[in-house]
């Protein structure tokens, strides 16, 4: 068997077309989510993002498919099924902490086990499985922005609103007499 080339320009550069572009639709899930519980909460902007910021993905995905389940929104099944679509086929910890071996036909990446008992898994695919996969999680969440959020400029301002929730520590001028 011939030995594959070790340099990144063997892999078909669709690979990290596609990898890309699956690591940009997640980093605007990360913000999509913050806005729909905004939304179903039905709280303020700034508050929201106060609320949300250092919560971990896990976090955010079953708050919002908690309150979205016992909301009255119209399309909350549907809603549901896209967040467990997202959360459970995305692969997105595959993507961001395994080990990638690849060569001119296949991208694979080896899964290790982060924590209890160590395991390995392969996650091996084709340029067209790829595209397959991320296409398939881009349409998911392409759903659920349509959904939650129809009006791109109530999403940006919301977005925007991060820098306006921004609190800014003081120093009392006096520091406190007691020893606590």
């Amino acid at each position: 068997m011939k030995r594959p080339s070790r340099r990144i320009e063997a892999l078909d550069q669709r690979f990290l077309a596609l990898l890309g572009y699956f690591h940009v639709i997640w980093a605007s899930l990360d913000l999509l989510l913050c806005y729909g519980i905004g939304a179903v909460l039905k709280i303020e902007a700034e508050e929201c993002h106060v609320l949300t910021a250092g919560m971990e993905f896990g976090r955010k995905i079953t708050v919002l498919r908690n309150i979205i389940h016992r909301s009255t929104h119209p399309k909350r099944k549907e809603l549901i099924g896209l967040l467990g679509k997202i959360q459970n086929e995305s692969k997105r910890n595959v993507f961001a902490h395994s080990f990638v071996l690849y060569d001119e036909q296949t991208l694979t990446f080896i899964d290790r086990t982060r924590g209890g008992d160590y395991q390995v898994k392969l996650h091996r695919f084709t340029v067209d499985e790829f595209a397959e996969h991320v296409i398939s999680f881009g349409e998911a969440v392409e759903g659920l922005t349509e959904i939650l959020c129809p009006d791109y400029e109530n999403y940006r301002r919301f977005a925007l609103a991060a820098f306006s929730a921004e609190t800014k520590p003081t120093k009392s001028p006096v520091p406190p007499s007691s020893k606590a």
